[in-house]
């Protein structure tokens, strides 16, 4: 990762399949447990940071540090995202 350029990173689902991969290099990979083979999102998706009350149910120790320029999701460009 470069420090202090525009880095992209991309996340992917296929079934139970999901990977991750940073400025397009080759995507660390790993499968769900369970039956699920999709992403339901019930309640609001929180990307570079989260409310504090979530710390303890999830088990986060720490935060995003940096900026996001742009997000995606289904090819669904979102700019200038607070």
């Amino acid at each position: 990762m470069n420090l202090y350029t525009w880095n992209r990173v991309s996340v992917f689902r296929i079934n139970q399949l999901g990977g991750l991969s940073v400025n397009g290099g080759r995507p660390v990979k790993g499968h769900s447990a369970g039956q699920l083979t999709e992403l339901n999102l019930p309640m609001s998706i929180y990307v570079g940071g989260y409310p504090a009350s979530y710390n303890r149910q999830a088990g986060l120790t720490s935060g995003f540090h940096g900026a996001i320029q742009r997000v995606s999701f289904d090819h669904h460009h979102h700019d200038g995202v607070m």
